[in-house]
């Protein structure tokens, strides 16, 4: 009669060790693809040949959306032990100060006169 109990518990907890492998290769997957785009984004700035309209538009909008709503889940389900959400979202503002002084961009200056005119 164990027997009989034990092969279902057995085959439960393979299924469940799957899902959690499973889980951890999507995480992963999902983290390189948010990844790739944010060096994109990153190549743009660092880059002579875009457009400074282009630039503005990546790092006062796209950029820190990316990295807040997409980034720091992604980087977070895949190494939770190794970041948190506060020095993520600390190291957004630095990159943001740090690209804003660079390219002479002033994103809330533009966020501003835009909530303005709307």
């Amino acid at each position: 009669m164990k027997i009989n109990i034990f092969i279902p518990v057995v085959m439960i907890l393979s299924i469940l060790g799957c899902q959690k492998e499973t889980d951890n290769i999507y995480s992963t997957l999902e983290f390189n693809h948010v990844n790739k785009k944010i060096l994109d984004y990153l190549n743009v700035l660092d880059s002579v040949y875009f457009a400074k309209e282009e630039k503005v538009k990546i790092l006062c909008t796209s950029y820190p959306h990316l990295y807040r709503y997409e980034y720091i889940p992604a980087l977070l389900k895949v190494v939770p032990e190794k970041y948190n959400k506060e020095n993520l979202l600390n190291e957004l503002d630095f990159t943001m100060h740090y690209y804003q002084d660079k390219l002479r961009i002033d994103c809330h200056h533009l966020i501003v006169n835009k909530a303005i005119t709307s």
